[in-house]
């Protein structure tokens, strides 16, 4: 059993605030985990490089601090803009803050915003002015891209004490929270951390088969085991089909459900000699149309609609015809998302 897999089989997912809960429970050396700080130390041995000489006084002197660790930590810019830091952990000494850990969470790239992360540090720096403790600024991501990586270049300058971590490790950088804590379970085994309780062990080993995943659930890895099938069956998905016959036509055009389909099955033929299945086709087709409410089903939501949104209905109560969807152009009253 894998309660990570158990709490993504409704429409699929498990969503960031969720996986920022729990790195936050993990990271908080007073929770029942019986990690201790260690977690939390492998996260600050990150920071070596760019925190120099107060490095020392926060790893080595790590268990002398008060630790307090919370999550959708609520700043607010110069501006009066209200932003939600993913985790903020305050270590403090006598009641004083020294060094405060903000942690920004995607495990999506379509969750991406190049401008968060300066104006959750412009906030972060205003609501701790008075006390001036040193601020580390972790940007975590779930793999290497050049998305994240021009995301994270928006903060490295303002933020000296910065870094930028993966989920999980790839070819060019092994440090990620797969790895950390993957090195926690074998330290248990070796005798040279603390027991970890079988009940943590399994929960911990059942969340690394998530992460290695890409936190995706079994329907959207089924969806996308569909695809790479339609894809060496067919050329490419059937919603790339779709994809490029909406691009032929232009925004609000009209045009009839079954010339859809007709174009669609003629144009796989044609690509690769195959009869294509017309349930499938007719399948994709509704998830293409923004205000089909059918198409929720079919694994569209908020991450991932600019690949399905390409169709809606001119008139929800006549679905024998469709017109080309532009955001922000086409009037539509309701997109249907998960």
């Amino acid at each position: 059993m894998n309660i990570f897999r158990i709490l993504s089989a409704g429409d699929g997912h498990i969503y960031e605030p969720s996986i920022s809960s729990f790195l936050a429970y993990l990271l908080d050396p007073k929770n029942d985990h019986g990690l201790g700080d260690e977690f939390l130390r492998s996260f600050v041995a990150d920071f070596q490089e760019c925190m120099e000489s107060n490095f020392l006084n926060l790893y080595e002197k790590l268990s002398a601090y008060d630790v307090n660790v919370e999550v959708e930590y609520p700043v607010m810019t110069a501006n009066g803009l209200k932003k939600d830091v993913d985790i903020v952990a305050e270590f403090s000494q006598n009641g004083k803050n020294k060094f405060v850990l903000c942690i920004e969470n995607k495990i999506r790239e379509s969750s991406i915003d190049e401008s968060q992360l300066p104006m959750e540090l412009e906030g972060v720096e205003k609501e701790f002015t008075d006390e001036k403790p040193e601020i580390l600024f972790c940007y975590l991501t779930l793999k290497p891209s050049r998305k994240s990586a021009e995301s994270f270049d928006k903060i490295k300058s303002k933020c000296k004490s910065s870094i930028h971590l993966f989920w999980i490790p790839s070819e060019h950088n092994h440090k990620s929270v797969y790895e950390k804590l993957q090195k926690l379970l074998c330290l248990s085994n070796e005798g040279c951390i603390d027991p970890i309780a079988s009940d943590i062990r399994f929960l911990l080993t059942s969340f690394l088969m998530f992460v290695k995943k890409g936190f995706k659930g079994e329907k959207e890895m089924q969806k996308e085991a569909n695809e790479r099938r339609e894809r060496l069956n067919y050329g490419k998905s059937v919603m790339e089909y779709i994809r490029d016959y909406a691009n032929t036509l232009n925004t609000n055009e009209s045009v009839r459900v079954a010339d859809i389909k007709k174009f669609l099955s003629k144009s796989i033929e044609d690509a690769c000699g195959l009869t294509p299945n017309m349930n499938t086709i007719s399948r994709q087709l509704i998830a293409s149309i923004v205000n089909n409410p059918t198409r929720i089903h079919y694994g569209v939501s908020q991450s991932n609609q600019q690949n399905y949104n390409w169709f809606y209905y001119p008139n929800v109560n006549n679905r024998s015809e469709v017109c080309r969807y532009q955001e922000g152009v086409s009037k539509v009253d309701q997109i249907y998302l998960k």
